[in-house]
């Protein structure tokens, strides 16, 4: 009985974590598509080329959580690309 639950229990963690996933990476992906397209637009290649790259892997990270056996390859992606905005935006903001 006690098996039953604890796997029931953590199918729904599992579910909720894939959920939350996918909307932060959906927002992941808008805003650094946004910022990107900013970026080009006012002539700033680098940055726009960092956040257009950050826009890719929150896409490829987020559609990876879907996919049966890439759970763990889209985490990670998406715990590389928002620790990758971590860092740009604290280097920014120095």
């Amino acid at each position: 009985m006690a098996q039953k639950e604890l796997t029931k229990k953590s199918s729904t963690l599992i579910k909720v974590a894939k959920v939350s996933g996918a909307v932060g990476g959906v927002l992941g992906t808008v805003d650094n598509a946004l910022q990107g397209i900013n970026d080009f637009s006012e002539g700033n290649y680098v940055r726009g080329t960092i956040n257009t790259t950050q826009s890719a892997a929150y896409a490829v990270g987020t559609a990876l959580l879907f996919v049966p056996g890439g759970q763990a390859i889209g985490a990670a992606i998406l715990l590389t690309a928002t620790v990758s905005d971590w860092i740009q935006s604290a280097i920014e903001f120095w």
